[in-house]
Formats: structure tokens, C-alpha cells, sequence
């Protein structure tokens, strides 16, 4: 979709704990809302994470995700973040 320019539109769940994977299609409105992949990331951390939560308990999570400049030749867009 011309729309999403370089987003896939998709966020892949991982649950290790119940040995499940779901797929989720993300809102073009946050995409709008929360530019880029560190935006988004830190939006579905703040939702997904509870406060206070223990950095090595099963509730925490691990968020890795790109941005839409990811693979091209625009200078510090290949940098990983995670949350």
C-alpha cells in the first residue's frame, strides 16, 4: 500500500513462554504518531510493559523493530535499538 511507504504494516509476537507467534497489523495513525522505529518501539513498550517490572522476570519483553529508512543509504538509519 502506498500509505505505508517503507513500513510493512505488520508486528510479529513472539511469545516464548507458551511457544506461540501471532502476526498484528500495526495502525497507520500511530505510524503518523510515533515517526519512526524508536517511535514505535517505545509507543508498544509503553503498552505492552508494567510498571515497575523486573528486568529478568517472564513479564518482561524484548522490542526490536526498524524504521523506514532501514536498508537504505541515508546515513545512521542502520543502527539497531531495542527497549
Amino acid at each position: 500500500m502506498k500509505e505505508w511507504y517503507g513500513y510493512t504494516g505488520k508486528i510479529l509476537n513472539v511469545d516464548l513462554t507458551n511457544d506461540k507467534i501471532s502476526v498484528e497489523r500495526e495502525r497507520l495513525e500511530d505510524l503518523r504518531l510515533f515517526i519512526g522505529g524508536m517511535g514505535m518501539n517505545c509507543k508498544l513498550g509503553a503498552e505492552i510493559l508494567k510498571p515497575n517490572t523486573e528486568p529478568f522476570s517472564d513479564e518482561n519483553v524484548i522490542i526490536l523493530g526498524a524504521g523506514p529508512l532501514v536498508g537504505t543509504v541515508t546515513p545512521g538509519a542502520s543502527r539497531t535499538v531495542g527497549l
